[in-house]
């Protein structure tokens, strides 16, 4: 297997894996993804590809929250 292969199936295991987690601690907090997509300035559509693993947010809107 080569590297480029291995670091993209890395980079796809982790989208997916911070997507579950994402949609997890968005269920514990009983918000919609529209309330959460609100939260964070973003369209609920796209809260929806960072909770399915096909896009990872920019850091800057990971500490966003922590900040309001």
């Amino acid at each position: 297997m080569n590297l480029d292969l291995l670091l993209t199936m890395q980079n796809e295991d982790f989208r997916k894996t911070f997507g579950v987690r994402l949609k997890n601690l968005r269920k514990q907090k009983r918000w919609s993804q529209k309330e959460l997509a609100a939260k964070v300035d973003i369209r609920f559509q796209q809260l929806n590809k960072y909770e399915s693993g096909l896009n990872l947010p920019p850091a800057e809107m990971l500490i966003k929250p922590l900040y309001h």
